[in-house]
């Protein structure tokens, strides 16, 4: 999706972390599918980890996580992928962006889903996918 998105999706990964260390160790995530699907927690790694979080609880605006957070509420439904770029029939990559969507964007979720039912109605392998995803 481009160099822009993967800085999001760090920077995302790193506020999370640092939110994260804030809360008791036995509260559970909050946006489980989203952090799998969109930001992809267990890929991102790196040896500046600590570094970056330093720099970021250091100097980052106290509001940096809601206005990270906003941003995707908003925007989310744009990246989820159409069901016309495709792999042989496959969708269960765009079921679960949908999951993603409908956890944090709930009604983006459903005007997006609204539009794939019109566009969309005779792709039955989508429509499978997507009750085997639960939605």
């Amino acid at each position: 999706m481009g160099e822009d998105f993967e800085r999001l999706r760090l920077l995302t990964h790193d506020l999370q972390k640092i939110q994260a260390d804030g809360r008791q160790a036995e509260q559970p995530q909050l946006t489980p599918t989203f952090d799998e699907v969109v930001i992809h927690k267990q890929e991102l790694s790196a040896p500046d980890d600590a570094s970056r979080r330093g720099y970021l609880q250091r100097f980052a605006s106290k509001d940096l996580w809601t206005q990270v957070m906003d941003y995707w509420r908003a925007n989310l439904h744009q990246f989820v992928p159409d069901p016309l770029d495709v792999h042989k029939s496959d969708y269960t990559l765009h079921a679960q962006w949908m999951l993603a969507l409908k956890e944090i964007a709930p009604r983006d979720y459903g005007t997006l889903l609204a539009t794939w039912k019109s566009e969309h109605h005779r792709r039955s392998n989508l429509w499978k996918a997507m009750a085997k995803a639960g939605l």
